[in-house]
């Protein structure tokens, strides 16, 4: 049947270039999404996205009209980005997009607004902007900023979507700001589901009434802001979410003179529980609700739904000691708006700081501290404590939070929810250099006495010291190597 149908197609269009009706050069193709001449440019991948600048370009990329180009054997992802804003006054009721594949093959495609608007105008039954069907992902996303998607609806009785999710659908929100209007006599939703997965981790989200409606499916909202523009009818209005469904963080407000924003979660206070999490806060109006508070409606002006963030991981940068640098006291981490290293000194808290380097003392068997001013010193052994916090105090760590220092796994983590306390070890290897004596990592006036008090026989330097002292390698340790060093500490002549 397919081959049938192509052999028509390309026969029909070799007769219509011979007879002239149609130009060799006008592109027309059967079976193909964009044409070989046409202005959409890349190679739809993610380094080379498909730029489109008109509402036709776009369809055919992501909602071809040849079924055949739906057909997805194998998954398939596809990157379009907007080259330019797009707005269509769609009064033919044909400029819906369908997203499906219609095979075992998953079609993700990832759309990139790049701080362009896609604005359609619509009257009829063709209301819907965007249907996500089966074995079909689209994730919408806007790299530069300021985008959005608008719809406009006017069909009368017909009840009407911007985004609608049927079983096998996935739809992904990121960024961006997408608004539903319009003049229907029926309620407007942005985005429902009946069947498919909605995940919306960030963007803005505009429209009459219902902003997010669960008619079946699975919703997860990371993030993201919610405008109501008219006073809730029903209970179900503004964000309507069913027990299984997640709300971690979302700021919902309306626009009316009225308080009436409404959050279905369950009649059960445990499944609303599996909702909103219990760490996390609701606040209405500017008033923390306790749980006992709602149950299976939360309703206001502006309600805020805020989970801590939870940390799992933690890589931390210091300078390692090396025999003869200072002491330093500084480290940083991976991530410093959320996680800080801090120690009290004198009373006084020092964000960004080791609590302290400790110096094991092998004779007495026990840690001495080593404070700033101080310098490292060839074979011995320190440790730095560290505590680290969260600085958000909403924030908490994971019971399974990783700490890094230097890339290298901490492994006496003791973790409490907002902050963790460790220590690390190093052994600061000598470094033999030559001149240096008592190999603390300088060459100064101090090597010169050591060297002085062996050569008059008062003491007598050990094997590893003597290697360290003949610096003109002639094997024997005399005036001529004070020389050479104390020409080295002036700067005469330095010491290889």
């Amino acid at each position: 049947m397919k081959m049938n149908f192509k052999r028509t197609g390309a026969m029909l269009l070799a007769c219509a270039i011979v007879g002239g009706t149609i130009p060799p050069y006008a592109g027309v193709s059967f079976g193909t999404a964009i044409t070989a001449n046409a202005a959409v440019t890349g190679q739809g991948t993610e380094d080379s996205p498909y730029i489109v600048t008109t509402y036709d370009e776009l369809k055919e990329l992501i909602a071809p009209s040849d079924a055949w180009d739906h057909l997805k054997t194998v998954d398939t992802m596809t990157y379009v980005k907007l080259g330019a804003d797009i707005e269509v006054e769609d009064e033919a009721n044909n400029q819906s997009f369908k997203l499906y594949s219609n095979s075992s093959g998953i079609w993700t495609i990832k759309l990139d607004l790049a701080g362009h608007t896609l604005s359609r105008k619509t009257y009829s039954v063709e209301q819907t902007m965007f249907t996500i069907g089966s074995n079909s992902t689209l994730v919408i996303d806007d790299s530069v900023g300021g985008g959005e998607m608008v719809s406009d609806i006017h069909c009368g009785t017909q009840l009407a979507y911007m985004f609608y999710v049927p079983s096998g659908g996935n739809l992904i929100f990121n960024k961006g700001t997408f608004k539903s209007f319009g003049d229907t006599i029926y309620d407007q939703r942005c985005i429902e589901t009946a069947g498919g997965n909605l995940t919306i981790n960030g963007g803005t989200f505009k429209a009459i009434s219902y902003i997010v409606e669960n008619q079946g499916g699975q919703i997860t909202i990371n993030d993201g802001t919610f405008i109501q523009k008219k006073d809730c009818k029903y209970a179900q209005d503004g964000i309507s979410l069913h027990s299984k469904d997640i709300l971690n963080n979302a700021v919902l407000k309306s626009e009316d003179t009225t308080t009436h924003i409404w959050c279905y979660l369950s009649k059960n206070t445990d499944l609303a529980d599996q909702v909103i999490s219990q760490k996390s806060k609701v606040i209405v109006d500017g008033t923390e609700l306790a749980r006992e508070d709602f149950q299976n409606i939360i309703t206001g002006k502006e309600i805020i739904i805020k989970a801590p963030k939870v940390i799992d991981t933690v890589d931390i940068t210091i300078n390692e000691p090396k025999a003869g640098q200072p002491v330093s006291f500084s480290a940083k981490t991976d991530d410093p708006d959320h996680v800080t290293t801090y120690t009290i000194l004198n009373e006084r808290r020092r964000y960004n700081r080791i609590d302290s380097w400790l110096e094991y003392d092998f004779l007495n068997k026990k840690d001495v501290p080593v404070y700033e001013g101080a310098t490292f010193k060839a074979g011995k052994t320190y440790t730095a404590k560290f505590k680290i916090m969260t600085t958000d105090s909403d924030d908490v760590f994971s019971d399974d939070l990783k700490v890094t220092v230097n890339g290298k796994d901490v492994k006496n983590l003791e973790v409490s929810p907002t902050y963790a306390t460790f220590c690390t070890t190093y052994n600061v290897k000598s470094t033999a250099l030559k001149g240096d004596v008592n190999n603390d990592g300088i060459i100064n006036v101090t090597d010169i006495t050591k060297i002085a008090a062996h050569i008059k026989n008062k003491k007598k330097l050990n094997e590893e010291e003597q290697k360290r002292a003949d610096v003109n390698n002639d094997g024997r340790i005399n005036v001529t190597d004070i020389t050479k060093i104390a020409a080295h500490i002036k700067g005469k002549k330095l010491l290889n």
